[in-house]
């Protein structure tokens, strides 16, 4: 596919009843990285769920945790709980970290709408129960190795 050949990052905010469908996209694009935003966008909960509700809730995504070409943004913490520090999202995470593993799971700060729920501190604040490794794989590391790993073409201008 023309997205494989490119190599390309493609960072996608799509809920779990959109993620259902991009599978077979995923799979033959195998040489792009996809990135799903927001913790795979699982929604508000004013209570925390429980594990089997939150692997329900982003089955589709867990789905496709085996691929290579997989990561998740563990962004929009305040998107699933507005408060600090954001208890409800935690089913998410722990499922994420287990299935995907800290390497394909990577931060995102979501600025400017975070802002409206959060300090900046605040959301680094939300990923200290992480343990330092893995702290330093989701802010940077992780996502750092999988772009050097990803090959651009150089294009060249026929007018040089």
């Amino acid at each position: 596919s023309m997205l494989s050949d490119a190599n390309a990052v493609v960072s996608l905010n799509a809920r779990p009843e959109a993620t259902r469908h991009l599978g077979k996209l995923v799979r033959q694009a195998g040489n792009s990285q996809f990135l799903f935003s927001h913790l795979g966008l699982p929604g508000r909960h004013q209570t925390v769920p429980t594990r089997e509700e939150a692997a329900q809730r982003i089955s589709s995504l867990l789905d496709l945790a085996a691929l290579p070409n997989v990561g998740v943004k563990l962004s929009g913490l305040y998107a699933v709980d507005p408060s600090p520090p954001h208890l409800a999202a935690w089913p998410f995470i722990e499922l994420l970290i287990e299935r995907f593993g800290a390497e394909n799971l990577h931060w995102g700060s979501d600025f400017s709408p975070s802002l409206e729920f959060v300090t900046f501190d605040e959301t680094l604040e939300g990923y200290s129960a992480l343990s330092r490794s893995r702290q330093a794989l989701v802010l940077g590391e992780s996502l750092a190795a999988k772009l050097q790993r990803v090959h651009r073409p150089h294009y060249h201008s026929r007018h040089q």
